[in-house]
């Protein structure tokens, strides 16, 4: 089989998400991502299929007192990171050894208590690829590591026809609030069907859906 390298790059942003390498063996893209973080509040999705997608295998060393808060549909399961506890490492209130998903696709948010940058490896997942969301509120990403808006990493589609349903994306300018981006009928929200404009995500980001039904966000990949 052949063995080649390319270069996946990921576009430099106010997120300071950072370009990523990948190796191709056969039809399999490996390779990893460096996210970077600060002491605000972010969300944060696993660009790459690992091993094993857990928080604790994809986040392993943050600093130490680091949340992470997984959404159970109603509220949040707060994860911190405190390897100097009787449980070590990643813990549900300090005291009990806990792990959450974290595949692809997935997502949460993040407090880190120090900056730090967190390198995601894995694969790049690939073919036809479905995210199912439900009614209300769930935390979503692009199963695929691109940075680009709702239209090509097929966000608008999974909205269409779009019963105004939401985006809420973390508000770098405020790291404890969002911005909202409304999927509406293209007469009234021109000229793709977002107001105030069309979003768009980063490698490595997460953001809450809003649905007023429940509906799968399709995405295709092949190399």
């Amino acid at each position: 089989m052949r063995t080649k390298t390319i270069l996946l790059t990921a576009a430099v942003c106010a997120a300071g998400v950072a370009s990523s390498v990948a190796q191709v063996y056969s039809v399999n893209i490996v390779g990893y991502v460096n996210v970077p973080f600060t002491t605000a509040f972010k969300m944060v999705a696993n660009p790459l299929d690992a091993p094993t997608n857990s928080l604790a295998n994809t986040i392993k060393t943050p600093p130490p007192q680091s949340n992470f808060y997984e959404w159970n549909g109603a509220g949040f399961n707060i994860y911190v990171y405190a390897p100097a506890s009787p449980a070590g490492g990643w813990t549900l209130n300090l005291s009990t050894p806990a792990d959450a998903p974290f595949a692809p696709g997935g997502g949460g948010l993040f407090k880190a208590n120090a900056p730090f940058t967190n390198t995601f490896v894995g694969e790049v997942r690939q073919g036809n690829l479905t995210n199912a969301y439900p009614v209300g509120y769930s935390i979503r990403s692009s199963q695929v590591p691109l940075a680009a808006n709702a239209n090509v990493l097929g966000l608008t589609a999974a909205f269409s026809p779009p019963p105004a349903q939401n985006v809420l994306k973390g508000n770098n300018l405020d790291p404890f609030g969002y911005i909202t981006y409304t999927r509406g009928l293209p007469a009234t929200f021109p000229p793709d069907g977002w107001s105030p404009s069309t979003p768009s995500l980063e490698i490595g980001e997460a953001v809450f859906i809003n649905a007023t039904v429940g509906g799968n966000w399709t995405q295709s990949f092949t190399p």
